[in-house]
Protein backbone atom coordinates (compact mmCIF):
# COMPACT_ATOMS: atom_id res chain seq x y z
CA UNK A 1 0.00 0.00 0.00
CA UNK A 2 1.43 3.54 -1.38
CA UNK A 3 0.24 6.52 0.90
CA UNK A 4 -0.41 9.50 -1.06
CA UNK A 5 0.52 12.06 1.77
CA UNK A 6 4.04 12.61 1.06
CA UNK A 7 3.09 14.21 -2.41
CA UNK A 8 2.89 17.69 -1.51
CA UNK A 9 4.13 20.30 -4.33
CA UNK A 10 0.91 18.22 -5.55
CA UNK A 11 -1.43 19.82 -3.43
CA UNK A 12 0.87 23.08 -3.11
CA UNK A 13 0.11 23.44 -7.35
CA UNK A 14 -3.04 22.76 -6.57
CA UNK A 15 -3.67 25.29 -3.75
CA UNK A 16 -2.34 28.30 -6.10
CA UNK A 17 -4.41 27.01 -8.62
CA UNK A 18 -1.46 26.44 -11.49
CA UNK A 19 -1.20 29.93 -12.07
CA UNK A 20 2.92 30.45 -13.24
CA UNK A 21 3.31 26.63 -12.97
CA UNK A 22 5.41 25.96 -16.42
CA UNK A 23 4.67 22.15 -17.65
CA UNK A 24 6.68 19.31 -16.66
CA UNK A 25 9.66 19.11 -18.62
CA UNK A 26 9.53 15.07 -19.63
CA UNK A 27 12.93 15.05 -21.43
CA UNK A 28 14.73 15.95 -18.35
CA UNK A 29 12.41 14.94 -15.31
CA UNK A 30 12.69 11.01 -14.33
CA UNK A 31 10.07 8.79 -13.06
CA UNK A 32 9.55 8.87 -9.48
CA UNK A 33 9.72 5.19 -7.71
CA UNK A 34 8.77 3.89 -4.25
CA UNK A 35 9.60 1.27 -1.98
CA UNK A 36 7.69 0.82 0.93
CA UNK A 37 5.50 -1.92 3.15
CA UNK A 38 2.85 -2.54 5.95
CA UNK A 39 1.69 -4.82 8.43
CA UNK A 40 -1.44 -5.21 9.52
CA UNK A 41 -3.91 -6.85 12.09
CA UNK A 42 -7.62 -7.65 11.00
CA UNK A 43 -10.54 -8.85 13.80
CA UNK A 44 -13.96 -9.26 12.67
CA UNK A 45 -17.20 -10.91 14.99
CA UNK A 46 -20.62 -10.14 15.24
CA UNK A 47 -22.26 -8.99 18.03
CA UNK A 48 -26.39 -9.40 17.21
CA UNK A 49 -26.89 -7.80 14.09
CA UNK A 50 -23.92 -6.04 14.51
CA UNK A 51 -20.97 -6.68 12.53
CA UNK A 52 -17.50 -5.22 13.74
CA UNK A 53 -14.25 -4.72 12.09
CA UNK A 54 -11.13 -3.65 13.88
CA UNK A 55 -7.88 -3.55 11.56
CA UNK A 56 -4.86 -2.03 12.68
CA UNK A 57 -1.89 -0.88 10.05
CA UNK A 58 1.72 -0.36 10.43
CA UNK A 59 3.55 1.18 6.84
CA UNK A 60 6.75 2.79 5.68
CA UNK A 61 7.38 4.52 2.25
CA UNK A 62 10.60 5.73 0.66
CA UNK A 63 9.55 7.92 -2.08
CA UNK A 64 12.79 8.67 -4.16
CA UNK A 65 13.36 11.25 -6.81
CA UNK A 66 10.26 13.41 -6.04
CA UNK A 67 8.73 16.32 -7.88
CA UNK A 68 9.24 19.73 -5.88
CA UNK A 69 8.31 22.79 -7.30
CA UNK A 70 11.45 25.58 -7.50
CA UNK A 71 11.45 28.94 -8.54
CA UNK A 72 12.03 29.37 -12.12
CA UNK A 73 12.76 32.19 -14.06
CA UNK A 74 10.19 34.98 -15.24
CA UNK A 75 8.45 34.64 -11.21
CA UNK A 76 6.97 31.40 -12.89
CA UNK A 77 7.28 28.09 -10.73
CA UNK A 78 8.12 24.19 -12.12
CA UNK A 79 8.61 20.95 -11.05
CA UNK A 80 12.04 19.03 -10.95
CA UNK A 81 13.08 16.26 -9.40
CA UNK A 82 14.99 16.16 -6.18
CA UNK A 83 18.19 14.86 -5.65
CA UNK A 84 17.10 13.03 -2.21
CA UNK A 85 13.85 11.08 -0.90
CA UNK A 86 11.12 11.55 1.52
CA UNK A 87 10.33 8.77 4.37
CA UNK A 88 7.26 8.27 5.49
CA UNK A 89 6.28 5.89 8.16
CA UNK A 90 3.43 5.90 10.15
CA UNK A 91 0.65 3.65 12.54
CA UNK A 92 -3.46 3.82 11.50
CA UNK A 93 -6.64 2.14 12.85
CA UNK A 94 -10.14 1.71 11.40
CA UNK A 95 -13.01 0.42 13.22
CA UNK A 96 -16.50 -0.54 11.20
CA UNK A 97 -19.48 -1.15 12.48
CA UNK A 98 -22.31 -3.05 10.43
CA UNK A 99 -25.69 -3.00 10.65
CA UNK A 100 -28.24 -4.11 7.42
CA UNK A 101 -27.33 -1.93 4.49
CA UNK A 102 -25.33 0.58 6.93
CA UNK A 103 -21.66 1.26 7.24
CA UNK A 104 -19.96 3.04 9.84
CA UNK A 105 -16.51 3.46 9.70
CA UNK A 106 -13.38 5.15 12.17
CA UNK A 107 -10.12 5.93 10.69
CA UNK A 108 -7.45 7.06 13.18
CA UNK A 109 -3.92 8.27 12.29
CA UNK A 110 -2.23 7.38 15.86
CA UNK A 111 0.86 8.16 14.48
CA UNK A 112 2.68 9.56 10.84
CA UNK A 113 5.60 10.90 10.75
CA UNK A 114 7.52 12.18 7.25
CA UNK A 115 11.24 13.24 6.91
CA UNK A 116 12.70 14.70 3.92
CA UNK A 117 16.01 14.29 3.02
CA UNK A 118 17.34 16.44 -0.19
CA UNK A 119 21.07 17.40 -0.89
Amino acid sequence: MFKVGQILAYKEAERIQFQNLLPIDINRSKNESSVGGNWDINYRTNIGDVGISFNHLFYYTRLNKSLVLVGAPGGKIQFQNSTGYIDTKGVETNLRFLFGDFKMVYWIHLYRCQHTFYK
